[in-house]
């Protein structure tokens, strides 16, 4: 190793992933010495109670073969008065959507079971308080979250139920086109026990009316036509005579997890795999893509932006693409009917283009709940709820509050929520936009960070596109003493 590549590595290892990480993971995990509380949840957890069937006579439940599982048989009539506490990070449309479904099952539900929903605002303070509880019978009775934290906490201090039971319930369950629906979507080698909600991709923003003044009649769909245009944006700027927009123009750098895996997967020529990090693949992807994208900032196409968020470059033309997902989308309408000239342009969500190819794939995250393991009546009461949500046209009104994308057919939502969805989203889901996930480690959550931070390094003061082998030689290090420490 050289002096330079030697000043790379000990920089990194001092300000870098090392040292800071272990701050945020302690922040993540309510103390890098937080116990693990519960059992990994590998196992099929049980009910706490035993019931004997006794339905309402209003109820008439289809016949079937088998006896019901244990902790399906509850008498409907000890559900009365019976209180469910709702854990979420929901915040804004999502939450208010939410809290209105809330107030009107609590009026109307036959049972007479009452919902408490608390709020935690973000899925990081849902983390937190999560993680901190100490007693077993202090945890919700369900859990919505993204499905990358309902595994983690599956993996270290929560039991879920499992759900196929409750699928297949003879007259609450979800019927058998759902559930196939799912199994083919989301497929799983074991019992299911997180139920997908929607999806929430990750875009590239682009502005149709500036591309055009610029020159060109379409969104980049390969690389090499994102490098040409970015570029020439900020050629643009750099020629406007306006010393104080030099500079920008381009992609405005961003490297949130999503964002970081959306061009790992752009840039990668086969089906990316993430659930070993430590591959040589996914460290030969790593290298390349940050040296690509690195060599792109060093000729200024990819810039650093001085404000928090990217609104208000791209709506004054200072930035041609930049990152983001459907939660942005709202705000970028205020930014352009605020911009004295540029209210009326045209502007999409697009993918993030391929390196030899246009794609209709981007990387989505999956919002989930969970409904954890305690007593019988909970347990079928909570799963009551949830039902409810997935029928009458509820699912998909809150999905298009949400701005995600469907876990279902989409020709259906759409016939179902058009009105209501966002023109954006659904100009995307007609223009056949396809979300994808990918297979992720199960500590992920504590992970993606970790590879995040290691992105933005490579961006650096001190930094070239030849560093990035040390940088992901230092990512795989931190990942390593992550391991060691038990996280």
């Amino acid at each position: 190793m050289n002096s330079g590549q030697r000043h790379i590595s000990s920089r990194f290892c001092r300000t870098g992933l090392t040292g800071v990480l272990f701050g945020l993971l302690c922040a993540l995990f309510a103390g890098c010495n937080t116990p693990n509380l519960i059992p990994s949840a590998t196992a099929t957890p049980t009910a706490t109670e035993t019931r004997v069937v006794t339905l309402t006579p209003s109820a008439t439940p289809r016949p079937t073969a088998t006896p019901l599982p244990a902790y399906l048989s509850v008498k409907l009539e000890d559900l009365a008065g019976l209180e469910l506490r709702v854990w979420h990070g929901f915040r804004d449309e999502t939450q208010a959507y939410f809290e209105t479904l809330v107030e009107v099952f609590n009026d109307e539900n036959e049972f007479g079971i009452v919902v408490n929903a608390e709020s935690a605002i973000s899925d990081v303070n849902l983390n937190e308080r999560v993680m901190s509880v100490t007693d077993v019978e202090d945890h919700p009775n369900l859990i919505f979250s993204s499905d990358d934290y309902l595994r983690s906490w599956q993996r270290e201090a929560v039991l879920f139920t499992p759900l196929d039971d409750y699928f297949d319930h003879p007259q609450y369950g979800i019927g058998s086109e759902t559930r196939a629906a799912l199994d083919a979507r989301f497929p799983l080698d074991g019992k299911r026990t997180r139920f997908p909600l929607w999806l929430n991709p990750f875009f590239l923003f682009y502005n149709d009316t500036w591309g055009r003044q610029l020159g060109f009649s379409e969104p980049p769909e390969t690389f090499g036509a994102f490098e040409e245009q970015i570029c020439a944006a900020r050629a643009a700027r750099m020629n406007d005579g306006d010393p104080d927009n030099d500079g920008t123009g381009g992609w405005i750098l961003s490297s949130a997890p999503g964002t970081v895996v959306s061009w790992l997967s752009a840039l990668n020529d086969t089906d990316p795999d993430f659930s070993d990090l430590t591959t040589a693949a996914v460290g030969a992807n790593f290298i390349e893509t940050v040296a690509t994208l690195r060599r792109l900032f060093d000729e200024g196409c990819v810039w650093q932006s001085r404000l928090r968020e990217p609104y208000a470059y791209f709506a004054g033309h200072n930035a041609l693409v930049y990152s983001g997902t459907a939660a942005d989308i709202s705000f970028q309408r205020l930014a352009f009917r605020d911009h004295e000239t540029n209210g009326s342009d045209d502007w999409r969500v697009i993918p993030y283009p391929g390196r030899k190819r246009a794609r209709s794939e981007v990387y989505a995250e999956t919002a989930a709940v969970g409904i954890v393991v305690h007593s019988a009546d909970e347990q079928f009461a909570s799963w009551l709820f949830l039902e409810w949500l997935l029928s009458g046209g509820r699912w998909e009104g809150w999905t298009a509050a949400a701005h995600g994308f469907p876990i279902l057919d989409s020709e259906t939502f759409l016939r179902a929520e058009r009105k209501n969805i966002d023109q954006k989203i659904a100009a995307a889901l007609y223009e056949g936009l396809n979300p994808v996930s990918y297979s992720f480690p199960a500590d992920w959550v504590t992970l993606k960070p970790v590879v995040a931070d290691g992105f933005a390094f490579a961006f650096g003061a001190g930094a070239t596109a030849e560093s990035a082998p040390i940088i992901w030689d230092q990512v795989l290090q931190t990942i390593e003493e992550i391991n060691l420490l038990g996280f």
